[in-house]
């Protein structure tokens, strides 16, 4: 694989395999999720944290139009976008699974803000939030 991957790419993916065998993904799957990065890399012909957005769709364009037949989604395209996905949103965000907060979340907040009766309870309430941030 290395041989393959520009030693940036190289460096990210390992960083990325690290994370998959701290969450215990058997070596069936990490090497599914592996192949399919790699494969992906060979068509982006660009480094993983220097490609923005336009890049992603030019690769979901690609991959649609080499893997899907009349369009229409196939496993393959599927496993592709999931697994893209959830590399981009590890190597954005550093985390697999990352959720963005949810509105029902913000208006938690924004109630007990309210009934915060000093100034003080409110400064604590909002470092508390920036901390998760």
């Amino acid at each position: 694989m290395q041989k393959d991957l520009s030693q940036n790419n190289f460096r990210i993916i390992k960083k990325f395999d690290r994370v998959l065998v701290n969450e215990s993904l058997s070596n069936a799957r990490r090497s599914k999720i592996l192949g399919t990065l790699l494969s992906l890399s060979r068509m982006i012909q660009k480094n993983g944290d220097e490609t923005d957005k336009e890049d992603i769709e030019e690769l979901i364009y690609s991959f649609n139009k080499k893997f899907s037949k009349d369009g229409q989604e196939t496993n393959t395209t599927a496993d592709h976008k999931k697994i893209l996905k959830n590399f981009y949103r590890w190597l954005k965000f550093d985390s697999r699974n990352q959720k963005p907060v949810g509105l029902e979340s913000r208006n938690q907040e924004r109630t007990l803000l309210q009934v915060c009766q000093s100034q003080k309870q409110k400064r604590i309430l909002c470092l508390k939030h920036v901390e998760k941030i």
